[in-house]
């Protein structure tokens, strides 16, 4: 269940889902994979291109509409399995104790963040949560991309009984607009024997999401042209690290329709701070103009 908070208290997002996954350690190891509901339906588990995932996800406006499609009881998951057979692994759902939302703590001060130091996020107590449950933090960038996440990153994992959370400095960018979040998740059932080497959980989980601002100005995107192997055109664009950026290109630029100029563009991150472009083959198009813009999410 998901919640937004701006002020004091969280609101509800009206965004309510449910999901199932089996993550698989060798591809295709798992060939079909289901869901048995408590009252006898079975719902199957898409599996990826990889095969190293299995997974079916509904999401819903109401909690109403969650629990008469997912009733209380216990679940079971099946894998038909290449080398094991079948397997089968009870799972228990629990509406009751789903955790209440996380309300996070002065929030003011997440609004002008000095992101040149370490910073803390920080929240009410977990009154649910104990030492086998657990809180993830994630923060996302405004092109939708998880630039932090809890047990990644350098950041630790964090037991149900935490109330706040370090951020290292650097780790987010000046001048820029983030999506905090923050996860209770209690522990219903953990089963590590049913199905040797395979652990599966089941889990009730609550989320609250608030904004957070950088303080500074944001890094702008530079172009420059770089050296190229003879009859090639190279330019490169230096901007922020992790951040995606379009390089538009055209041969002709159009005064009277400036934005309609640009009718070639290639997108890409700019992974350690930069990427660049090589085109070969310009014979036939001797000019070329190239601008830069941010990716829009």
């Amino acid at each position: 269940e998901d919640y937004w908070q701006e002020e004091g208290v969280p609101q509800p997002s009206f965004h309510h889902f449910v999901v199932a996954q089996a993550e698989v350690n060798a591809p295709n190891a798992v060939t079909r994979a289901q869901l048995r509901l408590p009252d006898g339906r079975e719902i199957p588990l898409g599996l990826d291109e990889e095969g190293l995932m299995c997974e079916a996800f509904s999401e819903y406006a109401f909690a109403a509409d969650l629990e008469r499609i997912l009733p209380e009881g216990d679940c079971a998951l099946t894998l038909e399995t290449a080398r094991d057979g079948v397997r089968s692994l009870e799972l228990a759902m629990d509406g009751d104790a789903l955790p209440t939302a996380p309300r996070l703590l002065d929030l003011g001060s997440m609004q002008m963040i000095d992101q040149a130091q370490p910073f803390s996020i920080a929240w009410a107590s977990f009154s649910e949560g104990g030492g086998e449950d657990v809180i993830i933090v994630e923060i996302l960038d405004d092109q939708g991309d998880t630039v932090m996440e809890t047990g990644s990153d350098g950041v630790p994992e964090l037991p149900g009984t935490a109330t706040s959370c370090e951020i290292p400095a650097g780790m987010l960018s000046p001048g820029r607009d983030y999506e905090g979040v923050v996860r209770f998740v209690k522990l219903l059932k953990s089963d590590a024997t049913s199905y040797p080497g395979v652990q599966v959980y089941s889990v009730m989980a609550t989320s609250t999401r608030f904004p957070m601002r950088t303080a500074g100005e944001p890094m702008r995107p530079v172009l420059s042209i770089q050296p190229a192997p003879a009859g090639a055109f190279r330019v490169r664009v230096t901007g922020e690290p992790g951040r995606a950026y379009v390089l538009e290109i055209t041969d002709a630029l159009r005064p009277e329709l400036p934005e309609m100029s640009f009718v070639f563009w290639y997108e890409a991150v700019a992974e350690g701070g930069w990427f660049e472009l090589t085109e070969y083959d310009l014979s036939a198009n001797p000019r070329r103009f190239y601008r830069v813009r941010e990716a829009t999410p």
